[in-house]
């Protein structure tokens, strides 16, 4: 039979002495033993040996703080009838000049056993932490010399220069917990056996799980999982929230990484198990939604030195939803980037009807195309996906349903004609930053067509730099370059995006992937406006 490992956290120095002399009787147990009071217990509970340890034991104040810092049970070693009768012999002599300061629990049992031996001891009972000191400064107002509790009030009445007389526990106290922690340790050696092919095959998985019972007591850690030990002590924090809120899924940051954390219960409602898995961010989002990320455009770049749009983009920030209004390009990803926290993912309003039972929960939204939507689908989004979710929502145009949020009005790149310069020279710096470039500027006047919208004139400032190798980059020829190409506007609409998409497609050496990732629309979109 596999030896259960106990991790015992003395308080005081007496007690591991105790668990020492007595270990050997209890052959099944492989006892690790520290001696460390309530804060500095927290040091001792790291990932490495809470995985080694099945069983935590300590005592009152230790034992609470270490329950809320580790899944593992945790046995408590009690304070006996004998402990409390042993103290109560030795104390008083001098019971007119002591006073008892203890939990309720224990002060309790002092009361009864002083009425049994007709002795008169003052007892005060504290129901939390913060009533301990209190009731020491009140006992020495009262003329008491000592006093008798925990750890915690022993070193505060020795901080007001009084003496402090620990309630220690005996051997019939220690070996009760140590059978508490032999019978527990022999119940979880039979459930493991019960179930050692699943958890074989669990633990060899090739995903990131863990399992634990309805309390929230982990009992199994996938390998792959225990060998993330950041992954796991995430994954371990959001366990509880996740089953108390009844939350199916909780998107977060975890060592640099966004994950999504999804719980389901496999047990049975009377007595469930929750599957923890964790997943990479983009490989848990819905059809259509990607992470949002917005590279080489920067608020103060679209802010430009536009006072309206500085104005309205100040009085949106910290909102919990915001509307862009503006046309496509003039720099809405990048303020919506600004304006939202920092884990967010953007999706079309109309892929977002489609999965209206997605949780968001820890994510931000940047939601395009709203006016795509009528009031009654919007209403309907507000009712599920964004009930709780931080959002920025654009569209080209103002929209009724969208009336009564904070609005940010973003004015065409064409009407910023004064900004032109500015726009183009910050744009080489960054070009310059990205490809290790040096240019200084630009010559030849500035093509109104150049203008359209601000990820056109990033995609055109950066392929000039790139070709260029002097210290200006030139306008003349401008037409010649990539990223434009000459429409005929007595086409249709449809034969003008296609004409597009193949000019883009043959810039790209007829790349699908490349072609599909510069159209921002995927390979299957590219392949069906082609036909």
């Amino acid at each position: 039979m596999r030896k259960i490992h106990v991790t015992i956290i003395a308080p005081y120095e007496g007690l591991a002495e105790t668990f020492k002399r007595i270990q050997n009787e209890f052959e099944h147990l492989d006892m690790t033993i520290h001696i460390a009071d309530l804060q500095q217990s927290l040091p001792l509970l790291t990932t490495e040996v809470q995985a080694q340890t099945d069983i935590f034991i300590s005592r009152g104040g230790t034992a609470k703080v270490i329950r809320t810092r580790t899944e593992k049970p945790v046995v408590e070693v009690p304070i006996s009838g004998f402990d409390i009768l042993r103290m109560i012999l030795l104390i008083q002599a001098e019971r007119e000049q002591t006073e008892i300061i203890a939990f309720e629990n224990i002060s309790l049992s002092f009361t009864k056993v002083t009425e049994l031996i007709e002795t008169d001891i003052p007892i005060t009972a504290v129901m939390k932490e913060e009533e301990v000191e209190p009731a020491i400064i009140a006992a020495k107002a009262a003329g008491r010399k000592m006093i008798v509790g925990d750890a915690i009030t022993t070193s505060l009445a020795n901080k007001h220069g009084l003496e402090g007389i620990l309630i220690t526990s005996g051997e019939e106290s220690v070996r009760t917990a140590l059978e508490q922690a032999d019978l527990l340790g022999r119940k979880m050696n039979d459930s493991k056996q019960q179930h050692q092919y699943f958890r074989s095959a669990f633990f060899q998985s090739d995903q990131f799980q863990l399992l634990a019972d309805g309390t929230g007591h982990v009992f199994a850690i996938s390998d792959k999982l225990q060998e993330n030990e950041t992954l796991l002590k995430a994954a371990t924090s959001q366990l509880h929230s996740l089953i108390q809120n009844k939350t199916h899924a909780f998107f977060t940051e975890a060592g640099g990484n966004n994950v999504c954390f999804a719980v389901k219960n496999i047990g049975t409602e009377k007595e469930p198990t929750w599957l923890l898995t964790a997943t990479a961010l983009h490989q848990s989002l819905p059809k259509g939604a990607t992470v949002f990320e917005v590279p080489h455009l920067s608020v103060p770049l679209v802010l430009g030195a536009n006072d309206s749009l500085s104005r309205d983009y100040e009085a949106a920030t910290g909102k919990h939803s915001v509307v862009l209004i503006g046309k496509n390009g003039s720099g809405e990803q990048a303020l919506a980037k600004g304006l939202l926290p920092k884990l967010a993912i953007t999706c079309r309003a109309k892929d977002l009807l489609n999965v209206p039972d997605f949780e968001a929960n820890g994510l931000s939204l940047f939601i395009t195309h709203a006016e795509e939507l009528s009031t009654t689908q919007w209403r309907q989004l507000e009712g599920t996906v964004l009930k709780t979710a931080p959002y920025v929502v654009h569209s080209e145009k103002p929209l009724s349903f969208l009336n009564d949020m904070p609005t940010v009005w973003m004015p065409p790149l064409c009407e910023r004609k004064s900004e032109w310069p500015g726009f183009i020279r910050r744009l080489i710096a960054e070009a310059n930053q990205l490809y290790g470039k040096q240019i200084i500027g630009y010559r030849g006047s500035i093509h109104p067509a150049i203008m359209g919208n601000l990820n056109w004139l990033k995609e055109f400032i950066f392929a000039k730099v790139v070709a260029t190798s002097q210290p200006y980059i030139d306008f003349s020829d401008s037409w010649s370059e990539k990223g434009f190409a000459r429409i005929d506007l007595e086409q249709t609409l449809e034969e003008m995006e296609k004409t597009l998409i193949k000019h883009v497609l043959e810039e790209e050496g007829y790349n699908q992937s490349k072609t599909a990732e510069r159209l921002q629309i995927n390979r299957t979109t590219l392949w069906r406006k082609l036909k």
